[in-house]
């Protein structure tokens, strides 16, 4: 066995051997070890929130809720009671559900309004087809190991998985954030959730964008816009546009997943010159080193075959 000063390299262990052949994978298995740490306090935080759900009977709350406020829609052509525009109301007290005030644009109305009518056993599509678009995106961008880390403390966080336990719109938001990046336009829908409406800017630059939010915009004036306001203004601890801020982490999972995919330049690589602007990955010598079989026999180089000439070996 060669000593490391035969072969020009670092011990692999020892103090201030600046050595990076061995310790280049400790960041991976570190974010590995966080990972698998938050995913199980997500499995605890699991638990709890179908406890909880099921002491409160907050199963599909909230889809409870789109549907009371779908045939208030079909109904009166308004989402929004009459209380809402009497004046003051508490908006997060309500415990009869077809008492629950509309926060939401006009142009929200023929949302709830079809899943108002959906028949019973499809109503599971309202989970099924933002979990299919997800699932199906972040399998596909296959994100890098720094971001699984993050990933995981975002499914962590508790109001993550009670949006799907009550049907929250937020579930859908965050589809929509994800199909975002592959469809710009479909993320101006986002808009209709002016809590979210952050997020709804990563397809401001495609002009299919700017047609859904001229549409949007159209079904708002063409519906009761100004009892809307009346009605936003006449509610009292709303929380305005605080109220969707802890459901950010589930809006964050799709924006980490297509920030690490599969074949984005990763840390460590830098445009340089060039009219494209090549991407060089800046290594270190050690990790060049590790690279190179040192057992490997040396070869002496060949010339490039020409006219008569067979490819001799340089001596």
């Amino acid at each position: 066995m060669r000593d490391n000063q035969s072969t020009g390299r670092a011990p692999l262990w020892g103090p201030g051997t600046g050595d990076t052949a061995r310790t280049a994978g400790w960041p991976k298995r570190m974010a590995i070890v966080l990972t698998a740490m938050l995913l199980g306090v997500a499995a605890a935080s699991a638990i709890v929130s179908l406890q909880a759900a099921r002491a409160w009977d907050s199963w599909a709350v909230d889809v409870r809720v789109w549907i009371a406020l779908g045939h208030r829609w079909l109904e009166t052509g308004s989402l929004y009671a009459p209380f809402q525009l009497a004046g003051p109301y508490p908006a997060n007290t309500f415990t009869d559900v077809a008492q629950t005030p509309g926060l939401y644009p006009p142009a929200a109305g023929p949302v709830f309004a079809l899943v108002a009518l959906l028949p019973t056993p499809l109503l599971a599509l309202w989970w099924l087809v933002p979990i299919a678009i997800l699932c199906s995106l972040v399998a596909h961008w296959r994100p890098a190991w720094w971001t699984w880390p993050l990933i995981a403390a975002c499914l962590a966080w508790p109001q993550t998985l009670w949006q799907f336990i009550v049907g929250g719109t937020s579930m859908w938001m965050a589809a929509l954030v994800a199909a975002g990046f592959v469809w710009p336009g479909v993320a101006a829908l986002i808009l209709l959730k002016p809590t979210l409406a952050l997020f709804a800017l990563i397809g401001i630059r495609n002009w299919r964008w700017w047609t859904i939010v001229a549409a949007i915009t159209v079904l708002t004036l063409l519906g009761p816009w100004r009892d809307y306001l009346v009605a936003i203004v006449n509610g009292r601890d709303s929380g305005g546009l605080r109220y969707s801020l802890g459901h950010y982490p589930l809006m964050l999972i799709p924006v980490f997943a297509w920030l690490g995919r599969h074949g984005r330049p990763p840390i460590g690589k830098r445009r340089v010159g060039g009219a494209r602007g090549e991407e060089i990955q800046q290594t270190t010598a050690d990790s060049r080193d590790d690279d190179l079989d040192e057992d490997a026999p040396s070869r002496p180089p060949v010339r490039s075959r020409g006219p008569g000439d067979a490819g001799v070996p340089i001596r």
